[in-house]
């Protein structure tokens, strides 16, 4: 008999170690139930602010790709229209070349109509006996007369086609275009002048034919076609010279192209290469948005687990509201304490919000914060603060319901209404630390008494 009563005493000993055992986990975790409740609170929150900034990520990746794909086209257009310049410079670089050989020809031709005419300066001594000689070198002039005349028709289409393609050119071929010009115009002179020459040979054959025709009558004859031959010759190396800088010029332009061309080629690959980043990006951007939707629904998750843990920390209580173990005075003010450090802390971080006018984490729900997972739990009957505590629980959850109304401010930029929630929200928070101060000193009070609060 005595060794069944020891053994009864040693289970009850046991039972009272475990339920004091239980009562300090079940207060551990009640901290660890807030402490998951914030946890869950603060990835929501990153996880949106994530959505968010993905979602203005993919604008402006999608922006970028399009920008980057429309300069790609407008340098692709640049690189075909720098080809196509090249194409144009490389055959007025051929055509200018081709213009200075027979300029050059032309030259040599004037030249041989230099000798020619001191051959008729010496045949002018011997003009009576050679009248026929002279028809003849005079058939032989008016042949050279032709040739010339044709190169200066030649010269003259060259000139119109080198000024077309100086004015496809545009504002580099300005100055070609002059040249050009000039050497239509020495052309049309040059015509003009050989015209001039084939009405004196003209004159000159007449005359050898009707024997009219003087010695002295050909040496000035011969001295003025002398000094058009000089005109003509130095005008024509003054063309070949200015065509030749020309030509040098476009030489120059043209390599200038080539290096243009290859700088483009270059610009056209980068551009390539950034659209290529731009849409690894745009991939980049998506893999992110999705990552951020799947923490969104292991917050559900969380949510979830929060909720039964919440439900399992009320049973649990439930027994540690009387009894040996049941929480004590001095639990209850110091849970008091930390609501109201918590919510002082709370308005504190509405205040950064609103004079930020930025969304940081922020529980707005009642029964998730420290004090109402606590305020949840704890059914206080004691009449003392029976009353009191019953009334802590319209104001929280309206002073936490002021942060919905923050947030949805702040979201539409709307500071003006942001402050006013600011100070409805102040104004209730100051009514429920007054309250929760009364509640603390009567708590306080019934220690002092040496009454519990919970029996």
């Amino acid at each position: 008999m005595f060794k069944g009563k020891k053994e009864d005493e040693g289970k009850v000993k046991e039972l009272l170690e475990n339920e004091e055992r239980m009562a300090k986990a079940s207060k551990e975790a009640l901290d660890l139930t807030s402490a998951l409740s914030n946890f869950s609170l603060e990835i929501k929150h990153f996880s949106n602010d994530s959505m968010n900034a993905v979602k203005q990520m993919e604008g402006v990746s999608d922006s970028n790709l399009s920008v980057i794909q429309e300069t790609t086209a407008t340098v692709n257009v640049v690189k075909e229209t720098i080809e196509a310049t090249a194409e144009h410079f490389e055959e007025l670089m051929g055509e200018s070349t081709e213009l200075s050989k027979q300029n050059e020809e032309s030259r040599g031709l004037i030249e041989s109509v230099a000798e020619l005419k001191e051959h008729v300066v010496v045949s002018t001594n011997d003009m009576n006996e050679k009248i026929e000689q002279l028809v003849s070198l005079t058939n032989e002039i008016d042949n050279v007369v032709q040739s010339v005349q044709s190169i200066a028709n030649q010269t003259n289409l060259l000139a119109l086609n080198a000024a077309i393609e100086a004015a496809r050119a545009g504002e580099a071929g300005k100055g070609f275009a002059v040249v050009a010009d000039e050497i239509r115009t020495l052309s049309d002179s040059t015509k003009e002048n050989l015209e001039g020459m084939k009405e004196f040979m003209q004159r000159i054959y007449d005359a050898a034919n009707a024997g009219k025709s003087s010695v002295s009558q050909a040496i000035q004859s011969t001295n003025e076609m002398d000094e058009m031959i000089d005109t003509v010759s130095q005008t024509i190396g003054n063309n070949i010279t200015g065509l030749n800088k020309v030509t040098n010029q476009i030489n120059n332009m043209s390599a200038e192209i080539e290096s243009i061309k290859v700088s483009a080629a270059e610009i056209n690959h980068a551009m390539e290469a950034s659209a290529s980043d731009a849409e690894n990006l745009s991939a980049a951007t998506k893999v992110v948005y999705e990552g951020a939707e799947k923490t969104l629904e292991i917050v559900k998750g969380i949510n979830s687990i929060d909720d039964g843990f919440d439900k399992m920390m009320h049973g649990m209580y439930r027994g540690l509201l009387s009894g040996e173990h049941a929480v004590t005075n001095d639990e209850l003010v110091d849970m008091v304490k930390k609501a109201k450090a918590a919510h002082i802390g709370w308005l504190g971080k509405l205040k950064k919000m609103v004079d930020s006018m930025e969304i940081m984490p922020l529980q707005t729900d009642s029964h998730k914060c420290a004090f109402g997972h606590v305020y949840g739990i704890l059914n206080i009957e004691h009449p003392a603060v029976s009353d009191d505590w019953k009334r802590i629980d319209k104001l929280h959850s309206d002073f936490h319901r002021k942060g919905d109304s923050a947030i949805a401010a702040i979201h539409k930029q709307d500071k003006d209404t942001a402050g006013a929630v600011y100070t409805e929200t102040e104004r209730l928070s100051s009514k429920m630390l007054d309250l929760l101060n009364v509640i603390e000193q009567k708590v306080v009070d019934c220690t002092k008494q040496g009454i519990k609060i919970f029996e």
